[in-house]
């Protein structure tokens, strides 16, 4: 699965085809809390699938049996802090900029 995984990121044009994530319950279980933020890191790509007003699309079958609600817990806040991080990085210095230029002209 990587290498179509990696052919795929590596793509120039993927003509608006976005992927998700499809975890198995017990996969999730071996890797534990500790492998969100290699999710999160996909979350933030702008191909990943998205629903719900841009929440990132993760899909468990076969229900985990290690992980509790404060493993799941971690991965919402990884995901919110990633994103909020993600929107700071993209367009609180553009929003900056363009605040700064519109109030200048209004002073004119």
């Amino acid at each position: 699965m990587s290498i179509a995984l990696n052919r795929y990121l590596a793509a120039k044009d993927k003509k608006s085809v976005r992927y998700c994530f499809v975890e198995e319950g017990a996969r999730l279980n071996k890797v534990g809390a500790n492998g969100w933020s290699g999710l999160v890191k996909h979350f933030r790509h702008l191909d990943y699938q998205t629903v719900l007003a841009g929440r990132p699309m993760l899909s468990v079958f076969k229900k985990t049996t290690k992980l509790g609600k404060v493993d799941w817990e971690e991965l919402k806040r990884q995901t919110i802090g990633s994103f909020t991080d993600w929107w700071a990085e993209h367009f609180c210095e553009q929003s900056a900029v363009t605040y700064s230029m519109n109030v200048n002209t209004h002073d004119q």
